[in-house]
């Protein structure tokens, strides 16, 4: 991706990210297939869908069940320990990582995505 529209990326998906969490969701399974373009008045907008396995967060804050989709799993939940809204910035991270290099990290043959 252009070095712009990753930008545009990285302030919706940031933006999106934020109000999540200020309401104690977390999404748990970003990537960019639960990523969709909308039109806006002046551009288009990206917005995160399928929230099938997002989570309420309860009192402690912490959560311990294993979802997601793999290359995106942040080491906590690979290791299957509590978490917390911090999950969702790796899968980000991974994201983005994926957008400017347009290779998927961590995976054992570095193969293009195509966006």
């Amino acid at each position: 991706m252009r070095e712009a529209s990753v930008l545009i990326l990285l302030c919706d998906i940031s933006s999106a990210l934020t109000y999540l969490h200020k309401k104690r969701i977390i999404h748990r399974d970003l990537k960019p297939e639960n990523i969709v373009l909308q039109q806006g008045e002046k551009r288009l907008i990206h917005k995160i869908i399928e929230l099938g396995y997002a989570k309420e967060l309860d009192q402690s804050s912490l959560c311990t069940s294993f979802v997601g989709t793999l290359q995106y799993l942040a080491p906590e939940l690979i290791e299957r320990k509590k978490y917390t809204v911090a999950v969702d910035y790796w899968s980000f991270g991974t994201l983005v990582f994926e957008c400017i290099t347009g290779f998927r990290p961590f995976l054992p043959t570095l193969q293009p995505v195509l966006w």
